[in-house]
């Protein structure tokens, strides 16, 4: 049975795994950075590699984080897969506060980061399909497993950052088809097709924008208490996502033109 390489980005609040217990048992770390040291584990021969991506204490706003780096030393470390956790906000009524989403597509607001024009070999990069739907299909087989609800659907739009978009910026966003807004998977989702690894993005709805409900904020309770529920069932998702590649026995191909599973 094949063993994996999985690289593991942990987004707001999700600093380290050193905390959860399935995971602690086997930790060292390597690559030591000042901000976002990475974590090497090792679980039933499968070896994950943990980033937090705004570095320990959440100390890197989203347009100050080296997305090439970040996905770079992924590459090198020859990782089979990358898993990108993420936080957004809701635009659509459709998709509530506690849910976890894959989202079908990407609009990139986002200008000037580092990674954003960098390409191989000065080729341009496809990034059809967003998402490989083999990763997608793990992914809602983990959540099955441990009867969570799954989501695949919906538009992600990226902002720069580091402010919230204005009320009327929200209308613009959501008239132009986002339903959710975030301001981190771009350029890293990007980066993942040029380094051609298999990436996904899962991201988890902390609270409504104000163009949906006017009660809800991302410093008010409700946002706050469904933020730290995504945080406490992180060790629950890895943990399923390691007991479907054991059962289905997922055969990844990785090469140069594309993110292939065979």
């Amino acid at each position: 049975m094949k063993k994996y390489k999985i690289g593991v980005i942990g987004g707001s609040g999700i600093y380290t795994l050193k905390n959860y217990k399935v995971f602690a048992s086997n930790t060292s770390t390597d690559h030591k950075s000042s901000k976002s040291p990475l974590e090497k584990y090792s679980i039933n021969g499968h070896e994950i590699y943990f980033v937090s991506r705004h570095g320990i204490g959440h100390v890197l706003l989203p347009h100050e984080i080296d997305y090439k780096k970040l996905i770079e030393n992924f590459s090198n470390l020859r990782v089979d897969f990358i898993i990108s956790f993420c936080t957004v906000g809701s635009l659509n009524k459709k998709y509530r506060p506690g849910d976890y989403i894959v989202p079908i597509d990407i609009i990139d607001f986002t200008h000037g980061r580092i990674g954003s024009k960098y390409t191989l070999d000065n080729k341009h990069v496809d990034t059809k399909p967003l998402f490989n739907a083999a990763l997608v299909e793990l992914i809602k087989n983990s959540f099955d497993k441990v009867r969570m609800d799954f989501i695949n659907d919906g538009i992600l739009g990226v902002i720069e950052g580091p402010r919230f978009a204005t009320y009327a910026e929200q209308k613009m966003f959501k008239k132009i088809g986002c339903d959710f807004l975030n301001m981190t998977q771009m350029p890293e989702t990007y980066l993942a097709h040029v380094f051609s690894i298999p990436y996904i993005s899962l991201c988890h709805v902390t609270d409504f924008t104000t163009t949906v409900d006017k009660r809800y904020n991302i410093n008010s309770r409700s946002a706050i208490v469904t933020f730290k529920s995504n945080v406490e069932k992180i060790e629950k998702i890895l943990s399923s996502v390691l007991g479907c590649l054991d059962e289905d026995n997922f055969k990844i191909l990785r090469n140069s033109k594309n993110n292939t599973f065979v």
